[in-house]
């Protein structure tokens, strides 16, 4: 899949000349110009399947992304010729005005996050992990609890916090830590909690946090 700023992106669609054409007695793979680029795309053969379609030809496709190999490969789920020169301007629209929704919508998180940060650090309390003590603990780190939140929800921000990975700790990652103390529907609903509070958000996809607070 695709991660872009807040957004995984399972299915991707694509407009542009098929430049090139081939085909085996298992798949198709058509080369594609959207006029950013030149990719090929692959199409698996299945029974009921059209004919494929002709060089220079204006089309429309749907596909996922997998990798193999360490290679990216773009699966074709549906494919259909273009005969309507504004459909191809439409997406060429679209295909601008996407970046720009997900720039303001990174830009709005921000300042909300920035928002939530500065009212919370006025209520920062002395010690590190208030009530948290008896559930084991996680050691180090500049994190200081914050008034409002239990202690067992300032442990998991603390971990959250403490992760020196890129992308955050995983939901497993914190299951782990509060085994046996806390089920897993309860630590679903503290990182929503969270979430909407501000405090945290995800990364890579949904399952991976980072922390607003530091």
């Amino acid at each position: 899949c695709v991660i872009w700023v807040y957004f995984q992106i399972e299915k991707i669609s694509v407009v542009g000349l098929i430049r090139d054409v081939e085909v085996s007695s298992v798949s198709r793979t058509y080369t594609i110009d959207d006029t950013t680029a030149v990719m090929n795309v692959i199409q698996w053969e299945d029974l009921g399947m059209c004919d494929p379609l002709m060089e220079m030809t204006y089309c429309q496709l749907v596909g996922t992304l997998r990798t193999q190999q360490g290679k990216r490969n773009l699966i074709v789920l549906s494919i259909r010729p273009l005969t309507d020169i504004n459909y191809i301007t439409k997406h060429i629209l679209e295909v601008i005005h996407f970046p720009l929704m997900i720039k303001q919508v990174e830009t709005l998180n921000d300042a909300n996050a920035r928002k939530n940060a500065e009212s919370n650090s006025k209520g920062i309390m002395s010690n590190s992990l208030v009530g948290a003590s008896g559930l084991g603990g996680v050691s180090g780190g500049s994190f200081s609890g914050l008034q409002g939140l239990t202690g067992q929800q300032n442990m998991v921000l603390q971990f959250i916090s403490n992760s020196q990975d890129e992308a955050g700790p995983s939901r497993s990652d914190i299951y782990t830590l509060l085994k046996g103390k806390i089920g897993n529907q309860q630590v679903d609903k503290m990182l929503d909690f969270l979430s909407n509070e501000g405090h945290i958000y995800t990364t890579i996809d949904d399952d991976h946090f980072k922390s607003t607070e530091g």
